[in-house]
């Protein structure tokens, strides 16, 4: 409001923090972006349900934290999407084996955070996507070498959030996707420079936030 002349984006501001749905409201005219407002973290499904003209993105809405299996179950004729719906961290895999019937994608629910190798190994016949376990976080790279035999995805493991540049160079002929590696927020800007002859991806550098870096800090 007070700069109201700057070059605002205004995809980013609608999934900022710091906007509620309120500011949304109070102005009406501004460029919201409604993909990114349906995964704001401060949208509810309250809001969804009082202003369904608007044009919420039911991919986002349906993989956000604020869903949960009961509004799924409450509200069965809404367009979710349930690709994303299988990956929203709400969706435990005890929901998944209770609703058989539901159209769950197995792609999300490979990449679902509640998935856990444990629970792989117990339904091997479930139509795992191994791309997706392969970034799945719980998957370490231990796991990995200690099921050499599984169709596990290099291209996907090198953006896992367990991998770091130890694996990397203890095994180097394994098949690492270097524009992964360079946006994988485990790697280090020290182990970029620590290895300069590397294919590092600097447009994804660039964009990596090296957060594990800082939360390990």
């Amino acid at each position: 409001q007070s700069y109201p002349n700057k070059p605002w984006n205004w995809i980013r501001l609608s999934q900022n923090p710091n906007i509620t749905f309120d500011n949304v409201l109070a102005h009406p005219n501004k460029d919201w972006d409604w993909c990114s407002l349906s995964c704001n973290p401060n949208i509810t499904f309250d809001n969804v349900l009082a202003y369904p003209e608007k044009p919420w993105c039911w991919y986002y809405l349906s993989e956000h934290l604020n869903i949960t299996f009961a509004i799924v179950l409450a509200y069965p004729n809404k367009p979710w999407d349930w690709i994303a719906l299988s990956q929203n961290p709400n969706i435990t895999f005890d929901i998944v084996l209770a609703n058989p019937n539901k159209p769950w994608k197995w792609s999300g629910i490979s990449l679902n955070p509640n998935t856990t190798f444990d629970i792989v190994q117990a339904h091997p016949d479930k139509s795992w996507d191994w791309a997706g376990l392969s970034q799945n976080p719980n998957i370490t790279f231990d796991i990995v070498m200690d099921h050499p035999d599984k169709p596990w995805s290099w291209y996907c493991l090198s953006m896992n959030l367990n991998i770091t540049m130890d694996n990397v160079c203890a095994y180097p002929n394994k098949r690492w996707d270097w524009y992964n590696l360079s946006g994988n927020p485990n790697i280090t800007f020290n182990n970029v420079l620590a290895y300069p002859n590397k294919p590092w991806n600097w447009y994804n550098l660039s964009r990596n936030s090296f957060y594990k870096v800082k939360q390990n800090f």
